[in-house]
C-alpha cells in the first residue's frame, strides 16, 4: 500500500535539460499537488455528500436518495469522484474517506428517518440512502460490524449498499457471513452495475434484495430493441429470484415507459432531479410527501387506467 505522504518521484533528467533539473510534466505536477492536499480533506470539511432522488415509478414518490461524493477543493472548485478516487486508493485513504461518507449518509438517513407522513391506510415511507462502495472498502475485516453500529436504531432499509458485481463474482459462500451481518442490521443490499443476465446470476445464493441496472444498459432502451430485450431478461430473472429492480441514469420519458413495462420498480436520473446538497434535501422531501410528480407519472404511464401520451 502506498503511504499517505507519497508524491510522484521526479522523472530522470534528460541530456537536453540543465544538469540536475527534472523534467516535470503537467501530469506529474497535477498528481503531486492533490496527493498532498487529499489527506485530511474529510476532517477539513472539504468532502461533501450530495444526494440524487430515486423515485418509485408506480407513484412518482421519492423512495430513495443516491449518495454522490464531491471534493470542494479550495482554489480548484468541485472535483467529482473520478477525479480523485483513484488517488484515495493509491494513498491508502479508503478507510478514512469511506468512513466519512458512510457517517454522513447514516446521519442524513437518521435526519430523514421519519419518512413521508402516513395517510389513512398507509404506513410511513422509509427512504433508502444508497451508497456505492468499493471492493477494497467492503473487504476490510471489520467493515460490516462498523457499518452495523452506525445504522443501529434506524428503521430497516434506511441505508443501502450498492455492491460491485466484480466483488461478488466468484466470492460465493465467503461473502455470505458479512452480507448477513449487514442485512440483519437493516442495511439493504443491492447488486450494482448489472449489465446482463451473467451479471444478475452473480446474486444467486447471496442475501441480495435488489438488483441495480447499469446505466449503459438503460441508455437507449427505447430505440435499441436488442438492449431492451436484455433488460427484460435481467428483470425477469431478478423477479423470479424474489428481488426488486432499480435503474440508474434515466434521462427520458421514453426510457421510463420501457422500464415500467419491464417491471422495474424504481429509478434515478436527471429526469427526476439532479444531486442536491443535504441541506436542500429536506425541502425536496417535503415537496415529495404526497408523491413527487406522482399523479403526473401515474397518468403518463397509464398506471391510473387513463392512457396519456408521454411528453416529448
Amino acid at each position: 500500500m502506498v503511504e499517505a505522504g507519497w508524491v510522484p518521484t521526479p522523472p530522470a533528467t534528460s541530456g537536453g535539460a540543465a544538469a540536475g533539473r527534472p523534467l516535470w510534466t503537467a501530469s506529474t505536477v497535477l498528481a503531486a499537488e492533490p496527493a498532498r492536499a487529499l489527506p485530511g480533506a474529510a476532517g477539513r470539511g472539504e468532502l461533501e455528500v450530495h444526494f440524487q432522488p430515486e423515485v418509485e415509478l408506480a407513484s412518482g414518490e421519492v423512495t430513495g436518495l443516491e449518495a454522490l461524493l464531491r471534493w470542494f477543493r479550495p482554489g480548484h472548485g468541485v472535483l467529482w469522484p473520478g477525479d480523485f478516487m483513484p488517488l484515495v486508493d493509491a494513498l491508502g485513504l479508503t478507510r478514512e474517506v469511506g468512513d466519512h461518507v458512510l457517517g454522513m449518509c447514516a446521519t442524513a438517513a437518521r435526519r430523514w428517518a421519519s419518512g413521508a407522513p402516513a395517510g389513512e391506510g398507509r404506513v410511513p415511507l422509509v427512504r433508502t440512502v444508497w451508497v456505492t462502495v468499493s471492493a477494497r472498502q467492503v473487504l476490510e475485516v471489520d467493515f460490516a460490524e462498523r457499518l452495523a453500529a452506525r445504522v443501529a436504531g434506524l428503521p430497516a432499509g434506511s441505508v443501502g449498499l450498492d455492491l460491485p458485481t466484480a466483488l461478488l463474482d466468484g466470492a460465493g459462500a465467503s461473502a455470505v457471513p458479512w452480507m448477513r451481518t449487514l442485512r440483519d442490521a437493516g442495511v439493504r443490499l443491492s447488486l450494482g452495475g448489472v449489465g446482463g443476465p451473467a451479471d444478475a446470476a452473480v446474486a444467486v445464493g447471496l442475501p441480495i434484495q435488489v438488483v441495480t441496472l447499469a446505466r449503459p444498459l438503460v441508455r437507449g432502451i427505447d430505440t435499441d430493441a436488442r438492449r431492451a430485450a436484455v433488460l427484460r431478461a435481467v428483470v425477469g430473472a431478478a423477479h423470479a429470484a424474489g428481488r426488486s429492480v432499480r435503474a440508474g441514469g434515466v434521462e427520458s420519458w421514453a426510457e421510463v415507459r420501457v422500464l415500467v413495462d419491464a417491471g422495474v420498480a424504481r429509478a434515478q436520473g436527471f429526469l427526476f432531479g439532479g444531486p442536491q446538497r443535504a441541506d436542500r434535501v429536506g425541502w425536496l422531501l417535503a415537496q415529495a410527501s404526497d408523491g413527487w410528480r406522482g399523479s403526473y407519472l401515474a397518468d403518463t404511464l397509464e398506471l391510473s387506467g387513463r392512457p396519456v401520451a408521454l411528453p416529448v
